[in-house]
Formats: C-alpha cells, sequence, structure tokens
C-alpha cells in the first residue's frame, strides 16, 4: 500500500504521521525535540523515531518539518544529509513552521502565527509563496513564544526574591513549577544541561496565573499577545493586505484560549482554526508530492484521522503503530 509521511519537529517535541492514498492516518508517533542548536543529539531521537515506523519502508514520499532549516545553512546541509541517509530520495526537509503553514489553511492563502517553543509569522497571498516574520531565535527575537513567556516569568521571580518586586505568590507557584528553592535557582539555571524544554513549559503555569487573576502574569500574557499580533499584522501586511487579516494559528502557546481572544482583540478578527495540525500539513505536502488527488475529503479524513489517533494517545491506549 502506497503511503506517505509526514514530520512535525518543533524544538521540544515531534510529531510524526503516516497515512494512506485515501487520507487515513494508520500511524501516529511523539519523539522529543529536534532542534539542531540544541545540540547532536537530533540526529539519534530522528534516526530512532524513525526506526519505530515499519511502513517506513513502504513510504513513497515523506516531508520533514524541521527547525532551522532553510535558515542556517550548516543546519540545512546536515537535515538534508540525515533525512538522504534513512529514507535515500524519499525525503523533502522544509521548515517546520513552512509546514504549519500549509496544515492551517490546507495550502490556500492566510497569514499563520505560530507560538511554540519559538515564534514566527508567515503569510501568503497564494498560498505558494510565502514571506515570514520573526522566528529569529530565543537569543535575538522569539517575542511571545513559550520560551519568551518563560524567561520573563523567570526573570519577573528574581525581582520578587530579590524584593523588587512584591508578587510573592508569583514566585511560589514559578518556584513550585521548577522544582527548586531560592538557593537551587541559579545552580538550576547555569549548570549542565538543557533548560530550553522547562523554561517553555512555564509558559502553561504563566497563562494559568493570568486566567486566574494574577497581575504580573497578566502583564506578562498582555505583552506575549502584543507581541503575536504585531508579527502577525505585519506580515498581513508585506504580502499586500489590507485590513483585518485571515489567521489561523499553531504552537501549544495557542492552546490557551485568553491569548488567543487577546490577539484576536489586537488584530480585530477572529482566528479560522487550522484545516491541519502541522504534522497534518506535512502529510499534506507529501501526498501532492506524491502526484495524489487531495481534495476536501481527503484533507477531511486526515484531520478526522489526526484527532482519533491523539485522542487514542491521550486516553492511555496504544495508538496503532505506524506498521500500514
Amino acid at each position: 500500500m502506497s503511503l506517505v509521511l509526514g514530520l512535525d519537529g518543533g524544538g521540544t517535541k515531534t510529531v510524526l504521521a503516516v497515512a494512506d492514498h485515501l487520507g487515513n492516518v494508520v500511524g501516529l508517533l511523539h519523539g522529543p525535540g529536534l532542534s539542531p542548536s540544541q545540540g547532536a543529539d537530533w540526529e539519534g531521537a530522528l534516526t530512532r523515531l524513525m526506526a519505530q515506523v515499519p511502513a517506513a519502508r513502504d513510504t513513497g514520499v515523506a516531508v520533514l518539518g524541521l527547525p532551522f532549516h532553510g535558515e542556517v545553512a550548516a543546519y540545512s546541509a546536515r537535515q538534508r544529509a540525515v533525512a538522504l541517509a534513512l529514507m535515500a530520495d524519499r525525503a523533502t526537509v522544509l521548515n517546520d513552521v513552512q509546514v504549519a503553514f500549509t496544515g492551517a489553511f490546507a495550502g490556500g492563502p492566510g497569514a499563520l502565527i505560530l507560538a511554540g517553543t519559538g515564534s514566527m509569522a508567515r503569510a501568503s497571498a497564494d498560498g505558494v509563496t510565502q514571506v515570514r516574520v520573526g522566528g529569529w531565535g530565543d537569543l535575538i527575537g522569539d517575542e511571545g513564544s513559550a520560551y519568551w513567556i518563560g524567561a520573563r516569568a523567570i526573570g519577573c521571580l528574581s525581582k520578587c526574591l530579590d524584593g523588587r518586586h512584591e508578587d510573592q505568590e508569583f514566585a511560589v507557584q514559578i518556584l513550585a513549577a521548577l522544582g527548586v528553592t531560592r538557593k537551587r535557582l541559579i545552580t538550576w539555571a547555569y549548570g549542565p544541561g538543557d533548560r530550553r524544554a522547562a523554561v517553555a513549559g512555564l509558559a502553561r503555569v504563566v497563562t494559568g496565573l493570568a486566567n486566574s487573576g494574577n497581575v504580573t502574569a497578566s502583564e506578562i500574557v498582555e505583552n506575549a499577545a502584543q507581541h503575536l499580533a504585531q508579527h502577525l499584522t505585519t506580515a498581513w501586511r508585506l504580502i499586500g493586505q489590507s485590513g483585518v487579516p485571515k489567521w489561523s494559528f499553531a504552537g501549544g502557546v495557542f492552546n490557551d484560549l485568553g491569548i488567543r481572544a487577546r490577539v484576536a482583540d489586537l488584530v480585530g478578527a477572529a482566528p479560522l482554526l487550522p484545516r491541519l495540525p502541522p504534522v497534518g500539513g506535512a502529510l499534506l505536502e507529501a501526498a501532492r508530492r506524491a502526484g495524489w488527488v487531495v481534495d476536501d475529503g481527503w484533507v477531511d479524513r486526515l484531520a478526522t484521522g489526526l484527532v482519533d489517533q491523539a485522542e487514542t494517545r491521550g486516553n492511555g491506549r496504544q495508538a496503532p503503530s505506524a506498521s500500514g
């Protein structure tokens, strides 16, 4: 049976899926993040994840959405080399936000704001040629992202611990989420190991506190929403559009309905729900590259299948392995 494989490799987690020519999802797997900026183990992580897919040998076309692809030449070359070693010439590597855009609009026009570990907006007037805004990484930008929110929370935490800020409840909640004491905070922050996922994970704590009325958290969330809205409206303008944007979203930050609503207020329009998640965008792109007939029915079956497989995993049942 002819199959396509799609992969969405983010900064802190990865989703891989396999689908058949009818749009049925035959497997869904999760793995760690695949950012090359976090060290060479991304190669081993990708190799191990692919090894769990018996159907990989039957896959005609694969599209891998990977962080930093097309942005850092050395990373991009290595990503292509690893994909070639794993699947020969059947695999195409694209930027992870590019496949998220394709999924959100099923290949049509619009503007996507992604806020996961990092942040970036992409927009297209024709569904093909895309412009991007943001995506500079946490050292330079990524404003409004989960990492950005978490880093601001830790900055506010230090002020609370010093007495420069009076919100002790905020400090207690952030320390508890990190699982450290005041005396161990510096050791945690500057000791060996990657803190990226832990910092990004604080975004859920901050949005939860904001939704409960915490002023410090609310200020961080408001600033994040303003940055994300600016990314979005700038991208819309750069594709020659005026008025309120036709937009959608991706990334874990937008799981919070408060941030989603605030961005909608700032840009003046409610978002469109993504037609497909980012891994679905990778599958859609792979299907098109395979020459399959992809219509609305195919997209709808794929969307339903991805939700069903995710719910199966969430209920503690083993999702079918991607074995075709």
